[in-house]
């Protein structure tokens, strides 16, 4: 590392219909969190984007060894998806196939310099997709699974956060800083009941688009026969450090535990990349308020409320790495 890095812990976000649960003390939870900077690792400039998920990640669908990756709910295409949706970004008239709209989105991006990544899990890869139980599709990604109640639960995140909902601002501003806007949830909160549905999102279309031709954008992460595929996450754990990522697979192995990783620097980049109008900068901010609110509701979607949130942030201005 080269620069110094303050730590915070939250209480327990508090907020969620989830499954996945931990059940980390409030001083366990601390220890963990001030373990975090060391675990501190520069990404690639080339690197793919990933998922936030805090399982182990065995290889990429190539069968090669995965490398840091900057992290948002989804991966960046999944994000950049719903950011879109809930903004209006598509306008009126928007490409009527879905991977249309990915893909368009995915141009936008790798203009940008942005390479979109996901996840799928071993469990999710020996099933073929399938959840044969249901007979729908299952990715292994519970952001790209359940990416329509995430989108709704971003709505209710914002509604309340907007009418003054004091958990719904701490987690706004966990993420945001002075860059917090209620008003500017408002309309945000319009667009995503449109976008409840998630128009016609399918699992397997965002993978398709994704891993195109390049299988090594999909990290296949390790998964059992629990109700939450292996899932034990302790942590949301929330980088602001431009340029550095945590290396969750390498605290998993030093540690047991799996933590959360969302990469604000990140979401930034990907707001700006998508704010390409003659109104850019309030487009901006509309865009980068929705990203917030996608990584919540995702979290909520997933989650139970029982993670506590640990903020990385630079208090140096010594060199950083380029992002």
């Amino acid at each position: 590392m080269v620069v110094d890095v303050k730590v915070t812990v939250g209480e327990p976000i508090g907020v969620g219909e989830g499954a996945i649960h931990t059940d980390l003390a409030a001083g366990e939870a601390r220890q963990l969190a001030e373990l975090l900077p060391k675990y501190l690792v520069a990404v690639p400039e080339d690197a793919p984007g990933s998922c936030i998920d805090g399982r182990d990640c065995a290889t990429c669908l190539d069968g090669e060894a995965t490398e840091a990756r900057y992290s948002v709910a989804g991966g960046p295409l999944i994000t950049a998806y719903a950011m879109a949706v809930m903004t209006g970004w598509f306008g009126d008239k928007p490409p009527a196939e879905l991977a249309a709209r990915l893909t368009m989105l995915q141009d936008v991006l790798s203009v940008a310099g942005i390479r979109p990544g996901a996840h799928v899990d071993q469990a999710a890869v020996a099933a073929q997709f399938i959840n044969h139980e249901t007979g729908t599709v299952q990715t292994g990604c519970g952001a790209d699974d359940k990416a329509a109640r995430a989108t709704e639960l971003s709505a209710a995140i914002s509604r309340a956060s907007a009418d003054g909902d004091e958990t719904g601002s701490t987690l706004f501003r966990a993420f945001m800083d002075e860059a917090y806007n209620a008003r500017k949830l408002d309309e945000l909160e319009k667009q995503a009941k449109v976008a409840a549905s998630f128009l016609d999102w399918d699992p397997r279309v965002s993978l398709d688009v994704t891993s195109g031709n390049d299988a090594h954008a999909v990290e296949v992460l390790g998964a059992d026969d629990t109700p939450t595929h292996g899932h034990s996450e302790t942590l949301a754990v929330i980088v602001k450090v431009e340029g550095y990522t945590v290396d969750q697979k390498a605290l998993l192995r030093d540690t047991g535990k799996q933590v959360f990783v969302i990469d604000v620097p990140y979401i930034r980049r990907i707001a700006k990349a998508l704010a390409t109008g003659p109104q850019a900068t309030e487009q901006y901010e509309a865009l980068y308020h929705a990203a917030i609110a996608y990584q919540l509701g995702t979290y909520a979607a997933l989650c139970d409320g029982s993670q506590y949130p640990a903020i990385l942030e630079a208090v140096s201005s010594a060199p950083q790495a380029s992002a």
